[in-house]
């Protein structure tokens, strides 16, 4: 199986909070060591460009493996939460040297106002357009989650496809567009 992989990425949104920076580090050793594959971590984008592990971050990951997602930030018009994703990018790709690649961005599709599958389906396709490198958050949408919105609706509603496993508007679109 081992041949499959090409990296590995240890921790999410944990640093300091579910785990301490020396569990990280030896963990992060402890896998390069074993596997002599490429590892990093990830951590919110701005945790990265500031904060008391933002050196640590840029320094330590084989590769930078931020989450954005502008939702959090208050941003959720399609237009300024890519640009939003993208001025975060570029800064953080011009202070460091490391390959950078946003491991989550997306926006929810219900649960607040000025949140559609349309806002959704608008903001993958100019990401995509863009050429950023990304990848889609989430696959499904899960029920079962908590949000940090103090409504704990939006957590649950950021994936291409509903709970019932159908699509919505930016899975149809991305199958419609990068099959043919």
């Amino acid at each position: 199986a081992e041949s499959y992989v090409d990296g590995y990425c240890v921790g999410n949104e944990g640093l300091g909070v579910r785990y301490t920076l020396h569990d990280l580090e030896n963990a992060i050793g402890f896998l390069k060591q074993r596997t002599n594959k490429p590892v990093t971590t990830t951590e919110p984008i701005d945790s990265y460009l500031a904060g008391e592990y933002s050196n640590w971050l840029t320094k330590n990951g084989d590769w930078c493996f931020p989450l954005a997602q502008p939702y959090w930030a208050e941003v959720t018009e399609a237009k300024p939460a890519v640009d939003w994703v993208l001025t975060k990018y570029n800064y953080l790709t011009r202070r460091h040297p490391n390959p950078t690649i946003i491991k989550e961005a997306g926006l929810p599709t219900y649960g607040k106002a000025k949140i559609s599958e349309m806002h959704q389906l608008k903001f993958f396709k100019l990401i995509t357009e863009i050429q950023l490198p990304f990848f889609y958050f989430e696959a499904f949408d899960q029920p079962w989650k908590k949000g940090m919105d103090g409504e704990q609706e939006v957590e649950k509603y950021w994936g291409l496809f509903n709970r019932h496993g159908l699509p919505k508007s930016a899975a149809i679109w991305h199958q419609e567009t990068f099959s043919k």
